[in-house]
Parts: structure tokens; C-alpha cells; sequence
């Protein structure tokens, strides 16, 4: 297990990044990023991850126990960034270049998403728990909250990369 343990204020957020670390990404260390509330008011961006820098900045507006549930996502999310770069930066902390040709196309758009199928069956409707509520036989979901809101599109992301043959 990669931990690592800093200030006492940002102890959640060490908390939070070392379990999603275990959790999604054991064979990277990111142990090394330094995790930190900003200092200044955010208007827009929740977190960045500086991967030349190693760290990952958080909005302070964020530093409230009831905002904390939404610190998982957050970081989750910031922690792609770090994984997706390791190995792209040089020994000068200068990003790689490969002088290579590859087409991708992205049909998705601002306020749209892919969720894979298998969390659907974690949604229910209402109040009441059963299978016959899930959202199983759904083709997308609206997920909204206060700084967010999207269509959520029912996909099954493993075989998707399984029948085009997607590694990392």
C-alpha cells in the first residue's frame, strides 16, 4: 500500500487520495503528490493537478464536512490526470513529445458521459430498495447536483475496450 501522511488540515484529503490510490491504482505510486486547499476563492475549477509540480490542488470551499463526500469523486478525478501522465514527463520535468499519428474522434459533449453499465444497479429511483427500481434497463440517467450536471450514458466501458482491444 502506497501512504503517505501530511499537515493535519489536509489529513482528508491524504485520507481520501491514499484509499483511491489502493483502491483504482495500486501499481502507481502517487504517494509523492503533495495535497493542498487553495489558497485563493474558486469560482470554477473544484481541484487541478499540476503533474509537473506534483500537486493537486483543492477549492478551500471544500473544506466543510458536509462537502466532503464530494472529495472522492474530485480526487478520483484528479488522479487520472496523475496516472495518465507518468511516464510523460522527462528528466527536465519537461512533457514528452512522440512524433506519432493517431486519429480519435469524440462524439461526447459538454454535459454528456459515459457510466459503465455495472453502477447502474447501484441507482435506485425512490425510496423504496428493490431490483424492479434499479436502473438497469435505463439507457442514461441525469446526474445533477450544485456545480454539476450531465447525462450519464448507460455503457459497458470493459467490454467496449476488450472487443476494440484498448490497453493502457
Amino acid at each position: 500500500m502506497n501512504f503517505c501522511i501530511k499537515e493535519k488540515s489536509e489529513d482528508i484529503l491524504y485520507y481520501v487520495w491514499n484509499k483511491l490510490n489502493n483502491e483504482y491504482f495500486p501499481d502507481y505510486n502517487l504517494s509523492d503528490y503533495r495535497l493542498e486547499w487553495s489558497q485563493r476563492r474558486q469560482k470554477r475549477t473544484l481541484a487541478s493537478c499540476n503533474v509537473k509540480k506534483r500537486v493537486v490542488r483543492v477549492a478551500h470551499e471544500l473544506n466543510y464536512k458536509e462537502h466532503y463526500k464530494w472529495l472522492s469523486p474530485l480526487l478520483h478525478h484528479e488522479m487520472c490526470h496523475a496516472v495518465m501522465a507518468e511516464g510523460l514527463i522527462d528528466e527536465n520535468g519537461r512533457l514528452k513529445v512522440f512524433d506519432e499519428d493517431h486519429e480519435y474522434k469524440n462524439a461526447i459533449w459538454d454535459g454528456q458521459s459515459l457510466m459503465d453499465s455495472s453502477k447502474y444497479k447501484e441507482f435506485i429511483e425512490f425510496d423504496d430498495v428493490s431490483e424492479e427500481n434499479s436502473l438497469c434497463d435505463k439507457s442514461f440517467v441525469l446526474l445533477r447536483n450544485l456545480w454539476f450536471k450531465s447525462a450519464a450514458f448507460n455503457f459497458d466501458i470493459q467490454r467496449y475496450f476488450s472487443d476494440h482491444n484498448v490497453t493502457l
